[in-house]
This record gives C-alpha cells, sequence and structure tokens, in this order.
C-alpha cells in the first residue's frame, strides 16, 4: 500500500475506511462477480473467452466474457 501522509498534509484527506475493511469490500465485490460468472456458465452463456481480467494486486483472480451460447 502506498503512504498517505502526502494527500493528508497537502489536501487534508484522510481515509473514510481502513485497509482491512477495503479488502473485505474488494473480496465480497469479486465472490459476488464470480457467482453471477457461474450463474451465467450455469445458464448457457460462454463465459471462458477472455475479454476481461479481474485483478487485486498481484493476483488475477477471473476473466470474463459473456456471449451467449443459446
Amino acid at each position: 500500500m502506498g503512504d498517505p501522509s502526502k494527500a493528508k498534509a497537502s489536501l487534508g484527506w484522510v481515509p473514510e475506511i481502513t485497509q482491512d475493511e477495503m479488502v473485505q469490500e474488494m473480496l465480497a465485490h469479486d465472490l459476488s462477480k464470480a457467482k453471477q460468472h457461474a450463474l451465467l456458465k450455469q445458464h448457457g452463456y460462454n463465459v471462458d473467452g477472455s475479454t476481461r481480467e479481474v485483478q487485486v494486486g498481484a493476483f488475477v483472480l477471473g476473466r470474463c466474457s459473456c456471449q451467449s451460447n443459446v
């Protein structure tokens, strides 16, 4: 993570949530997208093609394209 001290000194910025809360929000969002991906795949959509990567930090969590096979 970066050092927010310059933003605080220059702009008076202070974070509204903690780093742990941010990580929890990001993981909840990624889990939601994974569930959506699984549901689309279950209903016949091609979600194996690579059009978008979901990435958190250095970890690529998945790729998604939503083209119908129906």
